[in-house]
C-alpha cells in the first residue's frame, strides 16, 4: 500500500487530494522515524524531537511547521509541543509477509 493512498483515507487528509511535496514529507517522517517517535513518546517540542531523533533541529523545525500545515500534527501553541492527533495515523500501515495489518487506528 502506497502512502497517498492511505493519507487521504486513514489518515484523514483535510482535502481530498494532497500535493506532492506533502506525500514525500509523510514519507520522509516515516522512514526518519519522526512520527515514530512522536507516537511512542508523546507530544515534543522541535529541539526535543531533533534530539531524540539525532536529526537536525532546523530541519526538524521546518518538517514539523509542514506536517501542522497540512494536518498532519497538532500544535499547542502555549507550549509549543507537537502530536499527532487522536485516531488519526500518522505512517501507512505496516503489513507482514503473511498480509496481516501490524498497525492499525489509533485507540481513542
Amino acid at each position: 500500500m502506497n502512502v497517498s493512498a492511505v493519507s487521504n483515507s486513514a489518515l484523514g487528509s483535510p482535502a481530498p487530494r494532497e500535493s506532492s511535496l506533502v506525500t514525500v514529507l509523510v514519507s520522509l517522517g516515516c522512514e526518519l522515524g519522526l512520527f515514530d517517535e512522536l507516537e511512542s513518546r508523546g507530544a515534543a517540542t522541535a529541539p526535543e524531537l531533533a534530539r531524540r531523533t539525532g536529526l537536525d533541529e532546523g530541519s526538524v523545525d521546518e518538517w514539523l511547521g509542514a506536517m501542522v500545515e497540512a494536518g498532519r500534527l497538532e500544535l499547542d501553541p502555549d507550549a509549543p509541543r507537537y502530536a499527532i492527533p487522536a485516531r488519526r495515523l500518522a505512517c501507512p500501515p505496516r503489513v507482514d509477509p503473511n498480509g496481516t495489518t501490524l498497525v492499525a487506528l489509533r485507540p481513542e
